[in-house]
């Protein structure tokens, strides 16, 4: 505290001042007995803040060339963002000092259609930094060579120019509600994608062996042991890759695995959140990455892999394992984001 007589000049040493690290928390009273007083604003601020700030809101507005994201912090801050084609972001960082709470920072002279790993990290005034997860967005723009199309089930039957209908084992139905497509195994009955080779009730298209991007949004979402959904891309019915959603009866999954010769490795098997219910698989050349999202706006990418596969089909299946539960998986839309449908269930392009 500095106290002096008005009409002087602010000393610049404390008349008063107490250290007491014991104190976690208090309050502050200033009374003036018998003296006429004004008290200026009064700062409590602590000593030392050792807590980072808190990231939340990303947003990122992606053109071909450019991408502005932002983000908000919970203190003042300063911006940073480390951005490159894999999670070693080789692009480069950009960097702010400026201490804001609202951030946005601007990357340029982007590749067009291209995968964006990037990382944000926001420094606060004691020196505590905050670092997001390995997050990712794609640019817009590029040729499109994979000749997947996009499908929102807008129709009350499947589009069989486009579709196969799949089921191995003999028991799994589809249905089509005028917006969604429903896959349908019954209980008692595997329909698994492992060992015994893809015995999923699916849906396939014929696809050229080129880069690719696939979204789906599920309206369904595996809550038993061993229920789950996702999509598939396919060299053949030995060679292929899985990516999913599967519950263990407690906890939901994101899986992947690969196939090789009809042997199947596991490629990553994380726990996420329930909720979570968009899937999106970027493939680079032999490099795969794999993302998911609660709201189809903020993706969080789980991880790269790389893997030679001469891709002539993808698509997206439902299944079943262990005790085999029935299970109905409910897709909105199955997407190429390179030509997705803008006017999403209204039968327009």
């Amino acid at each position: 505290m500095k106290i002096w007589e008005d009409g002087e000049n602010e000393p610049l040493s404390w008349n008063l001042q107490k250290i007491d690290n014991s104190v976690e928390n208090g309050s502050a009273l200033l009374i003036a007995h018998h003296m006429d007083v004004t008290f200026g604003d009064v700062v409590v601020a602590p000593l030392n803040n050792l807590t980072p700030p808190v990231i939340s809101d990303v947003q990122v507005s992606a053109s071909d060339t450019d991408a502005t994201i932002s983000w908000a912090t919970d203190e003042p801050a300063t911006s940073t963002v480390a951005y490159g084609i894999s999670d070693a972001y080789e692009a480069g960082t950009i960097v702010s000092d400026s201490l804001v709470t609202s951030h946005s920072i601007t990357l340029n002279n982007l590749t067009p259609g291209t995968l964006y790993h990037f990382q944000i990290s926001s420094t606060d005034s004691e020196s505590s930094t905050a670092n997001s997860a390995d997050l990712t967005f794609t640019t817009s723009g590029g040729q499109d060579l994979s000749g997947i199309v996009s499908d929102d089930f807008s129709s009350t039957q499947l589009d069989t120019t486009i579709w196969s209908f799949v089921d191995p084992v003999g028991d799994g139905a589809f249905t089509l509600t005028g917006t969604q497509l429903e896959l349908m195994v019954p209980a008692g009955t595997n329909h698994d994608v492992w060992t015994a080779g893809n015995r999923s009730v699916r849906i396939m298209q014929p696809a050229l062996d080129e880069n690719l991007e696939i979204e789906v949004k599920f309206e369904s979402e595996p809550t038993q042991a061993f229920q789950m959904q996702g999509i598939l891309i396919e060299q053949d019915p030995n060679n292929f890759l899985r990516v999913d959603f599967a519950s263990d009866g407690i906890t939901l999954k994101l899986f992947a695995a690969r196939f090789v010769g009809g042997v199947p490795t596991t490629i990553m098997n994380h726990n996420i959140a329930y909720g979570t219910n968009y899937l999106r698989l970027t493939r680079q050349g032999d490099e795969w990455t794999l993302q998911y999202s609660n709201n189809g706006v903020n993706w969080i990418s789980a991880g790269s892999f790389t893997h030679e596969l001469v891709v002539s089909a993808v698509g997206v299946f439902a299944g079943n394992a262990g005790s085999n539960p029935a299970y109905t998986s409910v897709i909105d839309y199955f997407f190429n984001t390179a030509s997705p449908i803008a006017l999403e269930d209204e039968g327009s392009p």
